[in-house]
């Protein structure tokens, strides 16, 4: 009587998850925008690391000439 009520209470469970025709338009979706994401990401990632080593060679240029 346990393995049956376990079963009869997982039926409304099984109908709250979409059928896969859907669920694979969804997941395409959205590993179309985890790779835009990943692509923005990486070249604000470049973008940050040349301004923050042009940032840190100014200073350290000043820095040397203070010192002089």
């Amino acid at each position: 009587m346990l393995v049956l009520g376990a079963a009869f209470s997982a039926v409304p469970l099984i109908l709250l998850i979409p059928p896969m025709r859907r669920f694979s338009i969804f997941v395409v979706k959205f590993e179309d925008l985890l790779q835009d994401i990943t692509v923005q990401t990486s070249a604000i990632y470049a973008r940050f690391r040349f301004l923050t080593s042009l940032v840190l060679g100014a200073s350290s240029r000043r820095t040397r000439s203070y010192r002089r």
